[in-house]
């Protein structure tokens, strides 16, 4: 008997102690405390056929990245994409403002504090009395909007990509302690932006390990595609008419160089912390093309 009520007691303990882990305050939550990474990807319109198809690659890359690096499955990535786009994974979702309000609805409902969430923007914006127009196929949303969708996330550990034209005007709004927030062009750079191609492939280049710690950060991987950016405008001899921002501190100020942030106190320090891949040991500096994750069947 003596034996018994000690089994019932420590049973009791332990219940009380781990019980919170299985509780549910709502059933769209899930059911466990382990955390999970989820991710929204947004394509907006772009009119040149040429920049289309680039931008409906990025969404590709990073939709690819995604599913066999992080390895979400349709659950946990929602890909917002246009009907005529000339590139799409399966399952996705049309790309309007209805549709981008309603997954951001669910994902609050799904994505706990605990939770990573990453949100990516690519296509075209413009500026429009002080604010950035995201421009959807149909009615477009300004970054301020954009922002109160943001906020109804509970996940404390967020990344937000905007890659487009005049994405620094947003920066500020989005800006929290707990987020990344990159912009691929200043509020004065409202010319149309590559960042994607070179940030996405960059996350999963063991070339992007620059501490050789066998970890590619998100800063890393900031670093990396602002290095073969700018070495693009160099080799073709042209003025860069976009400078990628990140902010990570939640001042709302963005910066160039996050890097530094050791010898600066800048931004940069959060994002190093954030891991997007690990290199494999017997990986080593990898040329990456596009191409190469293309022989994979994932298009429609």
């Amino acid at each position: 008997m003596k034996n018994t009520k000690i089994i019932i007691a420590v049973c009791i303990y332990y219940c009380l102690c781990f019980g919170f882990c299985f509780a549910i305050e709502d059933n769209n939550k899930q059911p466990d405390c382990t955390p999970q990474t989820w991710a929204v990807i947004v394509s907006g319109i772009n009119k040149d056929l040429e920049e289309q198809q680039v931008k409906a690659d990025a969404v590709f890359d990073l939709v690819y990245y995604l599913t066999e690096e992080l390895g979400l499955d349709n659950k946990h990535i929602k890909t917002l994409v246009a009907k005529d786009s000339p590139v799409a994974p399966h399952n996705t979702i049309e790309s309007s403002l209805e549709n981008l309000k309603k997954t951001m609805a669910e994902m609050s409902e799904s994505v706990n504090n605990q939770d990573s969430f990453i949100l990516y923007y690519v296509g075209q914006a413009n500026v429009v009395n002080k604010k950035l127009r995201f421009n959807l196929p149909g009615k477009d949303i300004c970054h301020d909007e954009f922002a109160e969708l943001v906020d109804e996330i509970e996940s404390e550990k967020m990344l937000i990509v905007a890659d487009c034209p005049g994405a620094g005007l947003a920066v500020g709004t989005l800006a929290d302690p707990n987020r990344i927030v990159i912009g691929a062009a200043g509020v004065d750079q409202p010319f149309s932006t590559t960042f994607s191609g070179y940030f996405i492939p960059a996350m999963f280049d063991p070339a992007s390990d620059f501490n050789s710690d066998g970890n590619v950060t998100v800063l890393e991987a900031f670093k990396k595609a602002s290095i073969l950016q700018d070495e693009y405008y160099n080799t073709e001899d042209r003025v860069k008419i976009e400078n990628p921002l990140l902010e990570d501190d939640g001042d709302g100020i963005p910066s160039q160089n996050p890097w530094t942030y050791k010898q600066n106190g800048n931004d940069g320090k959060f994002s190093d912390t954030w891991i997007v891949a690990k290199v494999r040991e017997n990986e080593k500096s990898s040329e990456f093309s596009g191409d190469m994750i293309y022989e994979q069947d994932y298009r429609q």
